[in-house]
């Protein structure tokens, strides 16, 4: 990234700390601590921007890959009480033009099997789009998806990064190393401690 990419990196990093510190999606649990970013598309006060900051995030993280609408944003439908990045990630595609897809978790629930539905053409270039990063093994679940398509993964996208436990990242990244034979492309807007 170059100097003008880094101010509107942290111009966006600042607008949404504030946009999840006025949502309230940290949630203080008994034994877990848990984000919630659903608060931030249910609430008509905050889909809007929640749209607009998470547009431009993607456009900064495709900005090097080829035309935009080429790429296919992938979001995770994992086995959890928030729909996660699904939502905004929809609204977001249909303004940058690009094409969607969902990694369900447990889409073949008789079988114990995951898939990947939406636009799954072969040999195709794609950013993972998930609301919150703890260890990153999502990414090694959907990379055998991608692996029979063919994909390239360009950036794997956290709204927050949220890794109580640094040990499970780094082994994640490990995998995905020895897996891909590249290192895992991970960003992320925020961490959880901008967020208490």
């Amino acid at each position: 990234m170059d100097t003008s990419d880094e101010n509107q990196l942290i111009a966006l990093q600042k607008s949404f700390t504030y946009l999840c510190k006025e949502a309230k999606v940290f949630e203080k649990g008994n034994e877990i601590n848990n984000i919630n970013l659903d608060k931030l598309w249910i609430n008509t006060k905050t889909k809007e921007k929640y749209a607009e900051i998470v547009e431009e995030y993607i456009r900064l993280l495709a900005q090097n890959s080829g035309k935009i609408e080429d790429i296919v944003i992938v979001t995770p439908d994992t086995i959890s009480q928030n729909y996660g990045a699904t939502p905004i990630v929809f609204l977001v595609a249909e303004k940058l033009g690009c094409k969607v897809a969902i990694w369900q978790e447990m889409g073949d629930f008789v079988n114990r099997r995951s898939w990947l539905i939406g636009d799954i053409k072969p040999r195709k270039k794609c950013i993972i789009v998930q609301d919150v990063v703890r260890s990153g093994i999502t990414v090694l679940k959907i990379m055998r998806s991608f692996q029979k398509l063919e994909w390239q993964l360009i950036k794997y996208a956290a709204l927050v990064l949220y890794c109580q436990d640094p040990k499970k990242l780094e082994a994640t990244e490990k995998e995905y190393k020895a897996f891909t034979g590249v290192n895992l492309p991970l960003e992320y807007l925020i961490t959880d401690n901008k967020l208490h």
